[in-house]
């Protein structure tokens, strides 16, 4: 009777095991293919994130420097300020020199929103002291690849009287 139930031990052992060994197999399995499928699906990565990039924007900005705002475009892009388009680095080099937008202007993030690589922020621009200088809010979105602004697009919205 006693090898009997030795024997039956070791049998339940054994299907313990194998148990156990069919359920590790397989959640291995089920882990690998999660991963492949979830990491075809990702986009390349952006190499800083979004918002950094547009706090570095910013830093440049008011720090008046303009090759610090003109290093984070990539080579071939563009940026639109109303009815005016600035492509390549020659043209945006120009941009950050006298656009109306920035020359003279200390900008500060009202609110900011990221949907994958778009940003989109608003700004309160000011210039000189506020009694005495212009101020304004500024619309900005950004279409950000491999850490650089892709293309860059600045208008005044529209204010409740149509101004």
């Amino acid at each position: 009777m006693n090898t009997h139930k030795a024997l039956q031990i070791r049998t339940i052992e054994r299907a313990a095991l194998v148990l156990l060994l069919v359920v590790v197999s397989l959640a291995t399995a089920m882990s690998i293919a999660w991963l492949v499928v979830h990491l075809s699906e990702r986009q390349a990565p952006i190499e800083a994130e979004p918002l950094d990039l547009v706090d570095t924007f910013h830093s440049a900005v008011n720090g008046d420097n303009a090759e610090a705002v003109l290093a984070l475009f990539t080579e071939d892009a563009t940026v639109t300020e109303g009815a005016s388009v600035f492509r390549g680095r020659e043209e945006i080099r120009n941009w950050v020199s006298n656009s109306q937008y920035l020359v003279g202007f200390k900008l500060t993030m009202m609110h900011s929103q990221v949907a994958g690589e778009k940003v989109f922020w608003q700004d309160l621009a000011v210039s000189g002291p506020e009694a005495a200088g212009r101020t304004c809010i500024l619309r900005w979105i950004a279409v950000i690849q491999k850490g650089k602004i892709q293309s860059l697009m600045v208008s005044l919205p529209l204010m409740p009287d149509g101004k």
